[in-house]
C-alpha cells in the first residue's frame, strides 16, 4: 500500500509539473502594417551616404567634411597619453573654432582586455587627455565633456591586436 501510495504521489507530481510547464505562445502580430521587404538593390536606394556639408548634428559622431569619416585618436595599450591623431585633433580644433556653436562630448573607448572598472576608468582619462589636448588648442574647456564607455562599445569586433588597436581611442559627438 505504502509503494501505491508513492507511485500516485509521483504520478500526481509529474503531472502537476507538466501542467505549469506549458506555455501559451502569443499569436505573431498581423504583417499589414509592416512596409514591403525590398526585392532589388534599386529599392534600398543609394548604397553610399553622401558627406554632410556642415558637422553631424546633436548625438552624432563628428565627421571630417573631406573624407567623411568619424574623427578617431588611437591610444596605444594600457595608455591614455595623446601621441598619435595629433593632426585629427587639429582638425577638431578647427572645426570647433569655425562653429561656436558647436559642443562636443569626447567618448573614451578601450579593447576587451582588463576588467571593466579599469577599463571605465581608463576610457575616461583617454577622453580627458584628450578634453585637455583641445584644450591647450584654444577650444573653450566649457564646449567639452566627456564620458567613458570602456569596452562596452568595440568598434571592431575579433580577438586580436588588430581589432584591440581599433578599439582603444576617443571619438566626438556632437552635443
Amino acid at each position: 500500500m505504502n509503494r501505491n501510495l508513492m507511485r500516485i504521489g509521483m504520478v500526481a507530481l509529474v503531472c502537476a509539473f507538466a501542467a505549469t510547464g506549458c506555455t501559451h505562445k502569443p499569436k505573431p502580430k498581423s504583417d499589414e502594417n509592416l512596409p514591403p521587404i525590398p526585392q532589388s538593390n534599386d529599392q534600398l536606394g543609394p548604397l553610399t551616404k553622401e558627406v554632410p556639408a556642415t558637422p553631424t548634428g546633436p548625438g552624432q559622431a563628428l565627421v571630417d567634411l573631406a573624407t567623411g569619416q568619424k574623427f578617431v585618436v588611437h591610444f596605444d595599450y594600457d595608455s591614455a597619453v595623446v601621441t598619435h591623431d595629433r593632426e585629427t585633433l587639429t582638425k577638431v580644433a578647427e572645426m570647433m573654432k569655425a562653429k561656436n556653436d558647436l559642443n562636443v562630448t569626447v567618448t573614451g573607448h578601450c579593447d576587451e582586455r582588463g576588467s571593466v572598472q579599469y577599463n571605465l576608468s581608463l576610457g575616461e582619462h583617454r577622453a580627458l587627455s584628450v578634453r585637455a589636448y583641445l584644450v591647450g588648442l584654444g577650444i573653450d574647456g566649457s564646449r567639452l565633456s566627456t564620458q567613458s564607455f570602456g569596452k562596452e562599445q568595440p568598434s571592431a569586433q575579433g580577438h586580436n591586436e588588430s581589432a584591440w588597436r581599433e578599439n582603444r581611442r576617443a571619438e566626438f559627438i556632437a552635443r
